[in-house]
């Protein structure tokens, strides 16, 4: 039990010499702060800080059924690091961990407390953004687009420059499973892809802003 102090503790029951039953409080409050902290290892993407696939898809598929269940809508985004195998073949592997880790900052910056971002696996982010239309989702899309195209990432003695792919997708009462909308938004990220990277793509099924055109620029 947690008291008002907020520490835990728990209660056991020992007899006495005299046949009789007392309470004994236990003060477990470090072995929960413990708990906790093993808990929030096991869902953490130790590189970058932010979550790992594992808790990302725990979440998602809360926040679905959250959303199914009341009606509010739900986004999910892709992002990818263009060539990012070439970045790691030139500059060595240490330059490609620094730049997932700005580039989780940057992407962590642009989203609001309720918003969740895990590291999905190599060089890919994927971001879940409750209560969010599709238009919402595209804008925060391209701002994380923008903003990293912009940025000069600095090494030793060398400037690296590097650009990212985005696929968007919505989550709605159509989707059964919680996989639904990420593979839609993986083949969103596949056509920005094909299309000449560092762009964003919406994924077909929602609605028309999938045609809408997008600021580009040479990858």
């Amino acid at each position: 039990m947690q008291l008002e102090d907020g520490r835990w503790v728990k209660v056991e029951e020992r007899r006495t010499c005299d046949g009789g039953i007392v309470g004994v409080r236990i003060d477990i409050t470090q072995l929960r702060q413990r708990e906790a902290e093993l808990r929030r290892l096991s869902s953490t993407d130790h590189l970058t800080g932010l979550e790992n696939r594992r808790g990302f898809l725990a979440q998602m598929e809360d926040l679905q059924a959250s959303a199914q269940r009341n009606r509010r809508l739900l986004a999910v985004l892709l992002i990818d690091i263009d060539r990012f195998k070439s970045i790691n073949d030139t500059y060595g592997h240490a330059a490609g961990d620094e730049i997932l880790r700005e580039v989780s900052i940057f992407i962590a910056k642009e989203l609001r407390g309720q918003d969740r971002a895990c590291r999905y696996g190599g060089e890919e982010f994927a971001v879940l953004l409750p209560d969010t239309s599709l238009g919402g989702a595209y804008s925060t899309a391209e701002r994380i687009r923008e903003i990293i195209e912009e940025r000069e990432f600095a090494w030793d003695d060398t400037v690296i420059r590097t650009t990212t792919s985005v696929g968007v997708a919505q989550i709605d009462e159509r989707d059964a499973r919680y996989e639904d909308g990420l593979c839609r938004a993986d083949e969103a990220l596949y056509e920005a892809k094909n299309s000449g990277r560092n762009r964003v793509r919406v994924s077909i099924r929602s609605t028309a802003l999938a045609a809408a055109p997008t600021r580009t620029a040479a990858a």
